[in-house]
């Protein structure tokens, strides 16, 4: 059986054919979807997540700063007057009488205004790698929800070839016992088995409704909306990722490493303009003094601010900016070894579980095929004992499980690659089929030595668990 392409490694392979940042970062698009439903999901749930929306108005408020930063300081308009002495008006009267108009303008030191809009401008670009990261991890929640979904799909898929190969089981069970061949109590204990089917679909009707609950909120709508029909699990088994693919997507679509680049970018912009400030600002001022009838008279003058404390002050602020541009560039080489270190594990653990699926495909599931169909047909002509072909099909379905939980965390381990999340990989939001599908009933072929029964099960240790690799990540 191949397995076709999912929506998340389409993705993936879109990713890492795309080029680094800009300067001035591109709008996030996401890959193309190999799976339309979960294309139109994804879409939906950005259209209508707040966050996003928020993080939109905040980098346009951000925007709108960048051109104030690097504007002059308001003039400032000075009205007066003059009077010599007290008991009366004397403008027009006394060379020392006038009413004033003067103006003043402020001056940054040249290259002051620059520094600090570009600043601004970086400072601008802060809210873009926030809705960044909010995208890819909408996008990945969408993906895991989607896929739970499909999980529990192929689950209860599982479930009714169980049921059938269950109504066999109990249609042979049901001749041998009227041509006494077999007891009355296998055929009791088969249809014991069918019937405990339903406490599956219980759980699986509940984990249904969890996921589809999930999806929803995601998207947007009340839990209970209508989703697209969900199709069988198919996760790549076959699909290769290098290491060094995985490190490019890492170092160039990263948006904690873009970030913490920016924040690089800003450090140093503030070394540099806190080194400009120990230059003076300039002050220009120019005004008239009308005198009535006497001629009016005009000033004009330059002020120059003096740093006479640039060491408590200007020398200080440049420290202060050098440790927080070394401060910044550390946390950039200390984030960009977990980013290559989670993203090893990734695909350490990608490509076992891979492996894993690639066994139970090629091998395990061809034998526990065969070994069920041939136990089915030996019973039925009178043969064997029906522990045996309760036992076989515990071993069939037990594989088969595992195998379709295999495709879930292939999934989930594809999601966290794309999402580049420096921190954990959530599962997908489902669970094993439970004990009342896969334990059977056991008979005299499944006692130990010791004469207790022991229950035939297809979910020991790595059968239908999620497994600690999953669990650890």
């Amino acid at each position: 059986m191949v397995e076709a392409p999912t929506a998340a490694t389409a993705g993936l392979l879109a990713l890492l054919a795309c080029a680094a940042w800009a300067t001035e970062p591109a709008p996030y698009r996401p890959p193309a979807e190999a799976d339309s439903a979960l294309g139109a999901l994804v879409a939906e749930a950005f259209a209508r997540n707040p966050g996003l929306r928020a993080g939109e108005a905040a980098r346009e408020a951000a925007r709108q700063r960048i051109a104030a930063a690097g504007a002059l300081p308001d003039p400032v308009l000075t009205l007066g007057m003059q009077n010599d002495g007290f008991d009366r008006l004397r403008i027009g009267e006394m060379e020392g009488s006038y009413y004033q108009v003067m103006g003043s303008q402020a001056l940054p030191w040249p290259g002051k205004r620059r520094a600090r809009e570009e600043l601004a401008r970086l400072e601008a670009e802060a809210p873009f790698w926030e809705q960044e990261r909010l995208r890819r991890g909408l996008r990945a929640d969408v993906t895991r929800a989607w896929a739970a979904l499909r999980l529990v799909h192929s689950q209860r898929e599982l479930l009714r070839e169980n049921g059938e190969l269950l109504d066999q089981a109990i249609a042979a069970a049901r001749a041998r016992v009227e041509t006494g061949q077999a007891t009355a109590l296998e055929l009791m204990r088969a249809a014991r088995q069918r019937s405990r089917l339903e406490l599956d679909r219980l759980a699986l009707d509940a984990r249904e409704r969890a996921a589809r609950a999930a999806l929803n909120r995601l998207r947007g709508v009340r839990d209970d909306a209508p989703l697209p029909e969900p199709t069988p699990l198919r996760a790549p088994l076959d699909a290769r990722l290098s290491l060094d693919s995985l490190m490019a997507l890492v170092d160039e679509h990263s948006p904690e490493l873009a970030a913490h680049d920016l924040s690089c970018r800003q450090a140093g912009q503030r070394l540099d303009l806190a080194r400009r400030e120990r230059l003076p600002d300039l002050a220009l001022s120019a005004g008239v003094m009308p005198r009535g009838a006497l001629d009016p008279m005009w000033q004009a003058g330059v002020s120059v601010a003096l740093p006479m404390w640039a060491k408590r002050k200007q020398e200080r602020g440049v420290a202060a900016a050098e440790q927080d541009l070394e401060s910044s560039r550390q946390g950039n080489v200390s984030l960009n070894d977990q980013l290559w270190q989670v993203t090893r594990e990734r695909l350490a653990a990608l490509e076992a579980e891979q492996a894993a699926a690639r066994l139970l495909r090629d091998r395990l599931l061809p034998q526990d095929e065969d070994l069920l169909h041939a136990a089915l047909d030996q019973y039925a002509a009178g043969q064997g004992a029906l522990a045996g072909v309760l036992a076989t099909l515990a071993d069939w379905l037990g594989d088969r499980a595992q195998f379709l939980e295999s495709q879930a965390r292939i999934t989930a381990l594809l999601a966290a690659i794309e999402e580049i999340n420096p921190t954990g990989t959530p599962p997908v939001l489902s669970g094993p089929l439970g004990a009342a599908a896969v334990a059977m009933e056991p008979g005299p072929a499944a006692t130990e030595s010791s004469g207790r029964p022991q229950p035939i099960s297809g979910a020991g240790p790595g059968k239908a668990s999620a497994g600690p690799a999953m669990n650890n990540m």
